[in-house]
Protein backbone atom coordinates (compact mmCIF):
# COMPACT_ATOMS: atom_id res chain seq x y z
CA UNK A 1 0.00 0.00 0.00
CA UNK A 2 1.50 3.30 -0.94
CA UNK A 3 1.01 6.41 1.14
CA UNK A 4 -0.76 8.93 -0.26
CA UNK A 5 1.12 12.61 0.57
CA UNK A 6 -1.72 13.33 3.30
CA UNK A 7 -0.62 10.08 4.43
CA UNK A 8 3.27 10.37 4.49
CA UNK A 9 2.86 13.77 6.51
CA UNK A 10 1.14 12.76 9.36
CA UNK A 11 3.70 9.83 9.48
CA UNK A 12 5.73 12.01 11.88
CA UNK A 13 3.54 14.50 13.00
CA UNK A 14 2.54 14.59 16.50
CA UNK A 15 -0.19 16.13 18.15
CA UNK A 16 0.98 18.71 20.30
CA UNK A 17 -2.01 18.91 22.20
CA UNK A 18 -2.49 15.12 23.13
CA UNK A 19 1.28 13.98 22.28
CA UNK A 20 -0.29 11.22 20.17
CA UNK A 21 -0.09 10.51 16.24
CA UNK A 22 -2.90 10.18 14.65
CA UNK A 23 -4.15 7.02 12.64
CA UNK A 24 -2.67 7.22 9.57
CA UNK A 25 -4.60 4.20 8.17
CA UNK A 26 -7.80 6.73 8.84
CA UNK A 27 -6.73 9.22 6.09
CA UNK A 28 -8.25 9.66 3.08
CA UNK A 29 -6.23 10.87 -0.31
CA UNK A 30 -8.74 13.41 -0.22
CA UNK A 31 -7.49 15.03 3.47
CA UNK A 32 -5.38 17.59 3.41
CA UNK A 33 -2.48 18.46 6.11
CA UNK A 34 -1.77 22.33 7.12
CA UNK A 35 1.93 23.02 8.15
CA UNK A 36 1.85 25.92 9.98
CA UNK A 37 4.76 28.46 10.98
CA UNK A 38 3.62 28.78 14.71
CA UNK A 39 5.44 26.86 17.21
CA UNK A 40 2.83 25.08 18.34
CA UNK A 41 1.52 23.85 15.47
CA UNK A 42 4.70 21.63 14.59
CA UNK A 43 7.03 19.70 17.39
CA UNK A 44 10.24 18.65 17.48
CA UNK A 45 12.01 15.41 16.17
CA UNK A 46 12.02 12.97 18.51
CA UNK A 47 14.71 10.02 18.84
CA UNK A 48 13.17 6.94 16.33
CA UNK A 49 14.16 4.04 14.69
CA UNK A 50 11.45 2.93 12.24
CA UNK A 51 10.80 -0.28 10.83
CA UNK A 52 12.32 -1.04 7.90
CA UNK A 53 11.10 -1.65 4.53
CA UNK A 54 10.05 -4.15 3.03
CA UNK A 55 9.88 -6.62 5.64
CA UNK A 56 10.20 -9.54 4.81
CA UNK A 57 12.68 -8.79 2.41
CA UNK A 58 14.82 -10.12 -0.54
CA UNK A 59 18.01 -8.91 -1.08
CA UNK A 60 17.52 -5.05 0.16
CA UNK A 61 15.86 -3.21 2.43
CA UNK A 62 15.25 0.48 3.56
CA UNK A 63 15.77 1.60 7.49
CA UNK A 64 14.62 5.00 8.47
CA UNK A 65 15.33 6.99 11.42
CA UNK A 66 15.47 9.87 13.25
CA UNK A 67 17.42 12.47 15.40
CA UNK A 68 16.48 15.23 17.47
CA UNK A 69 19.96 16.73 17.56
CA UNK A 70 23.22 16.79 15.96
CA UNK A 71 25.74 14.37 16.67
CA UNK A 72 26.93 10.68 16.04
CA UNK A 73 25.21 8.14 14.78
CA UNK A 74 25.56 4.31 14.97
CA UNK A 75 23.58 1.86 13.03
CA UNK A 76 24.52 -1.96 12.91
CA UNK A 77 23.47 -5.43 11.56
CA UNK A 78 23.01 -8.19 13.88
CA UNK A 79 22.70 -11.81 12.95
CA UNK A 80 20.03 -14.15 15.42
CA UNK A 81 22.90 -15.08 17.35
CA UNK A 82 24.18 -11.35 17.80
CA UNK A 83 27.22 -11.47 15.91
CA UNK A 84 27.54 -8.08 14.22
CA UNK A 85 27.34 -8.47 10.45
CA UNK A 86 28.15 -4.98 9.64
CA UNK A 87 27.98 -1.33 10.04
CA UNK A 88 25.64 0.81 8.06
CA UNK A 89 26.06 3.99 9.71
CA UNK A 90 29.07 5.19 11.99
CA UNK A 91 28.80 9.58 11.59
CA UNK A 92 28.37 12.43 12.82
CA UNK A 93 24.60 13.39 10.99
CA UNK A 94 22.58 16.73 11.78
CA UNK A 95 19.30 16.80 13.74
CA UNK A 96 16.59 15.31 11.14
CA UNK A 97 15.43 12.36 9.14
CA UNK A 98 17.22 9.86 6.96
CA UNK A 99 16.89 6.30 5.45
CA UNK A 100 19.86 3.82 4.66
CA UNK A 101 19.35 0.92 2.49
CA UNK A 102 20.47 -2.34 3.37
CA UNK A 103 21.70 -4.97 0.86
CA UNK A 104 21.78 -8.74 2.47
CA UNK A 105 22.91 -9.84 -0.99
CA UNK A 106 25.82 -12.31 0.93
CA UNK A 107 23.62 -13.65 3.79
CA UNK A 108 21.90 -16.40 4.41
CA UNK A 109 17.89 -16.42 4.65
CA UNK A 110 17.32 -15.29 8.15
CA UNK A 111 16.24 -13.41 11.49
CA UNK A 112 18.21 -9.97 11.85
CA UNK A 113 18.48 -7.01 14.10
CA UNK A 114 19.27 -3.82 13.39
CA UNK A 115 20.32 -1.13 16.16
CA UNK A 116 20.83 2.79 16.49
CA UNK A 117 22.76 4.46 18.89
CA UNK A 118 22.55 8.40 18.92
CA UNK A 119 23.41 9.98 22.58
CA UNK A 120 21.93 8.42 25.19
CA UNK A 121 19.37 6.85 22.67
CA UNK A 122 19.54 3.28 21.77
CA UNK A 123 17.23 1.20 19.91
CA UNK A 124 16.81 -2.43 18.48
CA UNK A 125 14.38 -3.62 15.74
CA UNK A 126 13.70 -6.86 13.81
CA UNK A 127 13.74 -7.87 10.39
CA UNK A 128 13.24 -11.29 8.16
CA UNK A 129 15.35 -12.15 5.01
CA UNK A 130 13.59 -14.30 2.85
CA UNK A 131 15.49 -16.07 0.06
Amino acid sequence: MELSIAQAALKFYVDPKTGKMPNINSVSSSDSVQIGSSADSVQAINNGLIQNYPNPFNPTTTISYQIPKDGRVTIKIFDIIGREVTTLVDEYKPSGRYSVQFDASRLASGIYFYSIRSGNYNAVKKMSLIK
